[in-house]
């Protein structure tokens, strides 16, 4: 269920938002990924199994694949910084 509403997200919202330069609302759908990656942890091939071609161009999963990896990048050094 949290796999399908994160790729959503990324499928319908974030290469688009993106590309049309509305950063400030991708900003906003970043952090609804990054809230329910928080609460629901799971590794970047079961978040971007869903999106392979023909779902997304290529161009496309690349930059869904850099975003997921800043923030998953983020959210360790956040687990780490704050663990102790």
């Amino acid at each position: 269920m949290q796999q399908q509403l994160i790729s959503n997200i990324f499928l319908y919202s974030l290469p688009s938002l993106s590309q049309q330069g509305q950063f400030d609302r991708a900003t906003l759908y970043e952090s609804d990924i990054t809230q329910l990656l928080r609460k629901y942890p799971m590794r970047s091939t079961e978040v971007l199994s869903p999106l392979k071609a023909p779902v997304l161009l290529a161009s496309d999963i690349e930059e869904v694949a850099s975003i997921l990896k800043d923030i998953q990048g983020r959210i360790e050094r956040e687990g780490k910084q704050f663990s102790g």
